[in-house]
């Protein structure tokens, strides 16, 4: 599993060349793995001796565990699958157990986390954008044909 984690490093360190990388033995079971992009973004990895064959116990971006991330509301389902088609993030996601395979690396869950979090910002513009439509315009505008 060293081996393994090694070389992703290697590739999240080209991806992210200013990233600063802290491994933290929790345990004889676990390898915590921080990883701080910036001053706004770091994610941080509990990764357990079964990687890469399971997923990592528990991802986190900033403060948030990002399985949590994933459960939207109703509104916020409506509105994902209407900008996406996707209806569930879930079931889209690498951590949904039938889309985990050994190949996916620490970079590419990152890279899912920045898409998905897009997505969040695309779906809170949405709805801000149905309130201001409701409160000061006609419902019938498509006001979206215009952004």
């Amino acid at each position: 599993m060293q081996k393994r984690l090694n070389r992703e490093i290697v590739d999240i360190r080209n991806k992210y060349v200013d990233c600063k990388i802290v491994f933290l033995q929790e345990d004889n079971i676990y390898i915590v793995i921080q990883i701080f992009v910036n001053a706004e973004t770091n994610y941080s990895f509990k990764i357990n001796a079964d990687y890469p064959f399971k997923y990592p116990k528990t991802v986190k971006c900033g403060t948030r565990d990002y399985s949590r991330m994933m459960k939207l509301s109703p509104r916020f389902s409506l509105v994902l699958e209407r900008l996406t088609g996707i209806k569930c993030l879930c079931c889209s996601s690498f951590f949904c157990a039938n889309n985990w395979t050994p190949a996916i690396t620490i970079l590419r869950i990152i890279q899912e986390i920045e898409r998905n979090r897009n997505v969040f910002r695309r779906i809170v513009r949405f709805l801000l954008v149905e309130n201001l439509k409701e409160t000061y315009l006609n419902r019938d505008i498509d006001i979206f044909q215009f952004l």
